[in-house]
């Protein structure tokens, strides 16, 4: 390195160009004793070509700083300004400035394209924030239309309950019915059991007076009407007997169907107390999912600038 640094000092430039030759893997940024570079030296002793030279081996991707110091920190661009040499103070200054135009023609590319993948973003997801807007709205309509079948599935299971409390009433009453039409009817079978057993006793005692033919016409006139009277007693006692049998048989019929018909209801309240907690469960999953969907969605929409009415819109979606 010292024979390059030394064909710097001197403007060899032909020396340079076949050292970088034979060893193109050669370091231009190397220092010598005096922590200069070859630009530096070329510089200080004003050797425009090889300045020139080495400009053109940096705009052709070799490693050449232009920007290190020496060991009294000054730069290639300070010596020559330093040593009066003006052509290569020309030449440092103009490759500066091609150097901080193409920097900021960098940052500006760079800049462009990073703004056009956060558009890219940003259309990505108010795409999203529209279709999650979208979804949110669709699961607040079920919710809303799943409430009202809510409260309709309320009013049924209410309706079922004062129904079910009137069949209750009604079998409670037609059960006091029943019993009193079980006493009336023992009372009667009571009374015809007696009825009978005074008709058979008292023909016990007609026949063992059959004998006595002393008695006179008027006494076996009152006997026959005494029998007929007592006949016709039990008779409308046992056809009041088969009205109050036929009573109670449809009283008994009737109690059955009162009773199908409350089994009929309480399966239905039973069937809609099932429903009502399954729609409860849902309307408490929904509830969840749609807070989910709200923070996903409100995630997504914070990323996008200048979008607060829709998460307004969003917000006021969620509380309808």
């Amino acid at each position: 390195m010292a024979s390059v640094h030394s064909a710097a000092k001197r403007g060899y430039l032909n020396i340079i160009r076949r050292q970088l030759l034979e060893r193109p893997d050669i370091d231009l940024n190397a220092l010598d004793e005096r922590s200069c570079t070859l630009l530096h030296i070329a510089s200080r002793e004003g050797h425009a070509q090889i300045v020139e030279y080495l400009l053109q081996l940096k705009d052709s991707g070799f490693n050449v700083d232009i920007q290190l110091t020496d060991q009294d920190g000054q730069t290639a661009l300070q010596l020559a300004e330093k040593s009066g040499h003006q052509a290569i103070v020309k030449l440092l200054g103009d490759f500066n400035k091609q150097m901080e135009n193409e920097r900021v023609v960098k940052e500006l590319q760079e800049s462009v394209a990073a703004m056009e993948e956060r558009e890219k973003a940003s259309a990505v997801l108010i795409k999203d924030s529209e279709m999650t807007k979208h979804r949110l709205k669709i699961d607040v309509e079920s919710r809303c239309r799943l409430v009202e079948e809510l409260r309709a599935t309320k009013e049924e299971l209410s309706q079922a309950q004062t129904l079910l409390g009137h069949a209750n009433d009604s079998i409670s009453v037609k059960s006091k019915e029943e019993f009193a039409f079980r006493e009336e009817k023992t009372a009667m079978q009571l009374e015809i059991s007696t009825m009978k057993g005074l008709l058979q006793e008292y023909e016990l005692t007609l026949g063992s007076h059959e004998n006595q033919k002393s008695e006179t016409s008027n006494t076996d006139e009152e006997h026959d009407l005494i029998i007929k009277t007592l006949t016709n007693k039990v008779n409308k006692s046992e056809e009041q007997l088969e009205k109050l049998k036929n009573e109670l048989s449809r009283t008994k019929e009737k109690e059955k169907g009162l009773f199908e018909t409350m089994v009929e209801v309480n399966n239905a309240k039973i069937s809609m107390e099932k429903e009502l907690c399954e729609r409860k469960q849902k309307e408490e999953t929904l509830m969840a999912d749609l807070e989910e969907m709200r923070d996903y969605a409100l995630k997504l929409l914070g990323e996008v600038s200048g979008d607060d009415e829709v998460v307004e819109n969003l917000d006021e979606i969620i509380k309808q």
